[in-house]
């Protein structure tokens, strides 16, 4: 194993076997896997993953850690205050890394000098997620918004320790769903903490697979709508001249869809700002009762 770490790779998981040994397979198959470390969080109240772990311990450098709490950003935080790497990522447990993602990772930083990258998340059909983009560009707040997947996002470690990584709100387990990678990005970016300019770049070629939800209808609309709700709270958090213009670009765009779209789409387009008005109402209201 190489001396200097690159990367920690932090997965906080739970309830996932499968899955997690899929994810180290595709680990173990990159072309830089002497720079990195895996560091499972592993939140399951028994041992199931201890085997799964031991199968990968001659050919990862990993760390297996349990953490008793069922919050997704608790146990990252954790992970990633055990990291050695220069920089972290927060792989999803049933993600897969591509062949070159390391690679192209390092390609990236030696280019730009970024202190956060966004890569694609893609679908095992090879479907860009969210609005993602086939393109490589320098980010800012106009144009962030769906390209920050935290499965496939890399930050700089003394960034991540100078504003006390994710937030314990936002994310699996918190009061709001979702959204964590995005509300972390604003406030590195805008935080009075942060000790020089926050370069946030995005390349494609940076690439992790991820499955799509599965389910009936009444699954995936609750689960936009949950999301959409992390949405709105962030624009809350952060509300300036900046969230309110994306408000109404998610109302005019709500209203297009009303209006082009049929059926199940014309209905999650009604969801999904149904989700952010209320993440974004419901914020407010609890910041000003503190």
């Amino acid at each position: 194993m190489s001396e200097k770490i690159f990367l920690s790779i932090i997965v906080a998981t739970i309830g996932r076997e499968v899955e997690l040994e899929n994810f180290l397979n595709s680990v173990e198959k990159i072309d830089d896997k002497d720079a990195i470390e895996v560091i499972i969080v592993d939140q399951n109240e028994d041992m199931r993953l201890v085997p799964i772990v031991n199968r990968f311990q001659n050919q990862l450098n990993i760390k297996h850690l349990k953490y008793n709490e069922k919050h997704a950003n608790k146990a990252r935080n954790y992970g990633a205050s055990c990291a050695l790497g220069e920089w972290f990522g927060f792989a999803d447990d049933d993600c897969a890394y591509h062949l070159h993602t390391i690679s192209e990772l390092k390609k990236t930083i030696s280019e730009q000098q970024p202190q956060i990258i966004l890569g694609a998340v893609v679908d095992i059909e090879g479907q860009l997620f969210g609005r993602s983009a086939k393109k490589q560009a320098t980010l800012t707040k106009w144009t962030i918004l769906g390209k920050v997947f935290e499965t496939n996002m890399y930050i700089e470690k003394d960034i991540f320790n100078q504003i006390w990584g994710f937030s314990n709100k936002f994310g699996p387990g918190s009061p709001y769903f979702s959204e964590e990678g995005l509300e972390l990005i604003l406030r590195a970016g805008l935080s009075r903490f942060s000790r020089k300019k926050v370069k946030i770049y995005y390349n494609e070629v940076i690439a992790v697979t991820h499955p799509r939800s599965n389910g009936n209808r009444n699954i995936i609309s609750e689960k936009i709508y949950h999301y959409s709700i992390g949405t709105g709270a962030v624009l809350a958090k952060y509300l300036s001249i900046w969230s309110l213009i994306m408000l109404i670009g998610f109302a005019i765009v709500h209203i297009k869809k009303r209006i082009l779209y049929k059926g199940f789409e014309k209905e999650l387009a009604v969801i999904r700002f149904r989700g952010i008005m209320m993440g974004f109402t419901t914020y407010l209201k609890r910041k000003r009762k503190l």
